[in-house]
């Protein structure tokens, strides 16, 4: 259950890497009343014209998420298979 786990956890940031690699910026369709509280992506994230939050990720996000997830999916394999 945990190599499952671990697995599907990797391939969600390779995805998500793979995604950011081909985007230069995110645009969320929901609209704000008040700043984003995400302490993590706040740095990346601003408002735009028609209230709306917008996401720049640098250069460097999408290379090491994909890194990350890669070594993440590799360990998932490498775990000892349980013993019976």
């Amino acid at each position: 259950m945990i190599r499952s786990a671990f697995f599907s956890i990797g391939m969600f940031v390779v995805l998500c890497g793979g995604t950011f690699l081909m985007v230069d910026r995110v645009i969320f369709n929901e609209g704000y009343d008040q700043p984003a509280q995400v302490p993590v992506l706040s740095e990346y994230m601003t408002a735009n014209a028609n209230q709306q939050y917008e996401l720049a990720p640098p250069e460097w996000m999408p290379f090491s998420l994909l890194a990350l997830g890669s070594v993440t999916m590799l360990y998932s394999i490498a775990l000892p298979r349980k013993q019976v």
